[in-house]
């Protein structure tokens, strides 16, 4: 399923909460994976290497260390690495362990939600359904 971004930068956070949480709870071990930073420029990136870095608590440039393993105590982390790679426009996975889904955020402005069977698919569109309306709830 292919989500579009939000046109308004505030509603990042809420889209992400919603990615990361539509499907499980509590919040299990995930991974944040960086595959594509080219996007940006000489300005914009090296904000969002910035911030990268000091959300992961790592000084390594991103092309060195460009996935990020977030504990079930940081579903906030993990959210806020979404949110990055949404705001920056890079390629970026959201994978959780040992869940039916992933995620990918793509430079060109959408999220796809890729489930491996029909209820789990189908829960997502029904939380996104209900949910996904730009605010906070």
């Amino acid at each position: 399923m292919i989500v579009p971004l939000p046109d308004k930068p505030y509603r990042l956070p809420y889209l992400a909460n919603l990615v990361l949480t539509a499907y499980m709870k509590p919040f299990v071990e995930s991974l944040v994976w960086f595959t594509g930073w080219g996007a940006g420029g000489e300005v914009s990136n090296p904000v969002g290497f910035t911030i990268v870095q000091s959300l992961r608590g790592d000084s390594r440039p991103l092309i060195e260390a460009p996935a990020h393993l977030c504990q079930t105590t940081q579903q906030v982390e993990a959210q806020s690495l979404l949110v990055v790679a949404m705001l920056m426009g890079w390629d970026a996975y959201f994978i959780p362990a040992s869940q039916r889904y992933f995620v990918f955020n793509s430079n060109d402005e959408f999220i796809d939600v890729v489930s491996n069977d029909a209820k789990t698919h189908e829960r997502f569109l029904t939380v996104l359904a209900a949910d996904w309306n730009g605010r906070e709830g």
